[in-house]
């Protein structure tokens, strides 16, 4: 009896899973409660046809679009939705420590340049061999700092390289320097 119990109700003899959030076990397995509710061949012909050459009218058409739309909201209400979505995105700015500018794409997108600036490898090149574009670094390290000539355009990996070098100076007072040899980034830690 345990086992018709365990076993999927479209008639398949599967094998049902726990539910974990419910706490039991479920009725179907993924997908197969919708087996048995299948139109016939005859079924959906006559569906076709009795939507074939219909015209709806200019009016119809308006009330479909108009309920594809969503939920009617007064003015008010969009102004505090808006409010609130400028809420949040402060409090992430907050959160992240970023300034407010970091978040327009555009504005990034403006002062990315066309290589990196240590390696010499183009955005389509780093998408193809990092599976990720060119990004933008701090040159000063302070996220806060969003001037155009605080940005340098790296690819992920020489990004990466510069952040451990930027680690290292912090964490041993020393410096480095990152120079550009032959295609390749190196970085000399003094």
């Amino acid at each position: 009896m345990i086992e018709n119990f365990l076993k999927c109700a479209c008639g398949c003899g599967q094998r049902v899973t726990w539910h974990k959030r419910r706490k039991c076990w479920n009725t179907f397995i993924n997908h197969h409660n919708r087996r048995k509710a299948k139109h016939t061949f005859e079924s959906k012909r006559k569906m076709s046809k009795s939507h074939q050459g219909k015209n709806l009218s200019l009016q119809h058409k308006e009330n479909i679009a108009d309920s594809l739309k969503g939920r009617k909201r007064k003015k008010e209400t969009k102004i505090k939705i808006g409010i609130g979505h400028l809420e949040r995105a402060k409090a992430y700015v907050l959160k992240t420590g970023y300034c407010n500018i970091w978040h327009d794409r555009e504005y990034k997108e403006d002062l990315k340049l066309d290589e990196c600036s240590i390696c010499g490898i183009t955005d389509q090149e780093s998408i193809n061999k990092y599976k990720q574009p060119l990004c933008l670094h701090h040159k000063d390290g302070d996220r806060t700092n969003c001037h155009p000539d605080n940005f340098d355009t790296q690819c992920c990996s020489c990004h990466r390289k510069t952040h451990i070098a930027m680690d290292i100076n912090f964490s041993a007072d020393r410096t480095f320097a990152v120079t550009k040899t032959n295609k390749r980034s190196k970085i000399e830690i003094t």
